[in-house]
């Protein structure tokens, strides 16, 4: 499935090359970069992440900035390095709410949460309160598969803590 994904990016990449629709190559770099990202291929993930902020900037635009500062979090985060990690996600949330992307807002305080949980025992107060942020967000919208995404980081946040209990409810 991610490897059709891959296809349809790379061939919308292609028609909005031929067609000059200049304003859509960034979204087309970002659902490239998530269809690697998918795939477990880091490498090639952030560098559509990377030239679809790159073409956000040199046309001047900032709609889905948020989600491309997601993507780079998550790659951090798998990488092991939950300080880069929270600093794009951190960028992502400041974008989704000057554009009042709220789909964008509330999975970027979902993942900041687990950034903040898999960083520092210590920050579990904060973890917590972002996820369900997040969470209170996306029901808003109701976008079902991002809450459900946000209960199971809720869920690994209780287990990482020792509270398995808490934990069991949302895994």
């Amino acid at each position: 499935m991610e490897k059709n994904a891959i296809k349809h990016a790379e061939k919308a990449l292609d028609y909005c090359l031929e067609g000059g629709v200049h304003s859509l190559l960034p979204l087309a770099n970002g659902i490239l970069g998530s269809a690697y990202l998918l795939l477990d291929e880091s490498r090639s993930a952030s560098k559509y992440f990377l030239k679809a902020l790159q073409l956000q900037k040199d046309l001047g635009m900032q709609m889905y900035t948020s989600s491309f500062y997601l993507g780079l979090g998550r790659i951090d985060l798998e990488s092991g390095t939950p300080e880069s990690a929270q600093s794009c996600v951190e960028k992502g949330l400041d974008f989704a709410q000057k554009n009042s992307e709220r789909n964008s807002e509330g999975n970027a305080c979902i993942f900041l949460g687990r950034i903040l949980g898999k960083k520092e025992r210590a920050q579990f107060d904060k973890a917590e309160e972002n996820i369900m942020k997040g969470i209170k967000i996306l029901e808003n919208t109701k976008t079902k598969p991002f809450i459900s995404q946000g209960y199971l980081y809720l869920g690994d946040l209780y287990n990482d803590m020792g509270r398995k209990e808490e934990a069991l409810k949302y895994l």
